[in-house]
């Protein structure tokens, strides 16, 4: 078996993703199942959801400027977890997943502005005015709660910002970066076509 867990998953975690994760790395291990583990950072394509404020606007609204977080590309999840279910000798392994780099707001400007040809800006926005719109926007309460702990208890103090070598590790390629990721979805960004 192959458990997607989270970054920093524990049953005492200050965040709800790590403690619920944390109780169901437990009961893999009780269970007496042969498994791996994958913990993931945050992911590269949660910043497809910033694409049409990016095309329209010419900006993202987020919290946490300068928060540095490694964030890692899904492809690169996918790619460990095949490897994981179908060769022999990753049982009983944990990997952390991550990109090779760990970057800001600020600099996620930056990339996406070389990707699309034009300047985007990041808008920082308070936590609490960050869960009033995702909320706003449909998401229930407990998961808005959710990630306004995941950016101040793991994100803000830099729990996030160490570089993991989990991808390699398993898959004997280099994680795709940030830059790379920018280009492949450059055409969701700049509004041409939505992502795939």
């Amino acid at each position: 078996m192959v458990k997607l867990s989270v970054l920093g998953a524990d049953e005492e975690a200050p965040v709800r993703f790590g403690r619920v994760h944390g109780q169901a790395e437990r009961h893999l291990r009780e269970s007496g199942l042969g498994h791996t583990v994958l913990r993931p950072t945050g992911f590269m394509q949660n910043t497809l959801a910033f694409a049409g404020s990016i095309s329209s606007e010419g900006g993202f609204y987020a919290p946490l400027a300068d928060a540095r977080v490694a964030w890692v590309d899904v492809r690169d999840i996918a790619a460990v977890a095949a490897r994981t279910l179908t060769e022999e000798g990753h049982e009983g392994k944990t990997y952390e997943l991550t990109g090779p780099e760990a970057i800001s707001n600020r600099e996620i400007t930056d990339k996406l502005s070389a990707a699309i040809g034009k300047p985007v800006e990041h808008v920082e926005v308070s936590l609490e005015d960050a869960r009033g719109a995702m909320v706003g926007a449909g998401l229930p309460e407990w998961l808005a709660d959710g990630l306004v702990e995941l950016n101040r208890e793991v994100y803000e103090p830099g729990y996030a910002s160490n570089v993991a070598g989990g991808v390699a590790e398993a898959t004997g390629q280099d994680p795709r970066s940030f830059d790379t990721f920018t280009r492949n979805h450059a055409g969701a960004f700049a509004g041409a076509s939505p992502a795939r």
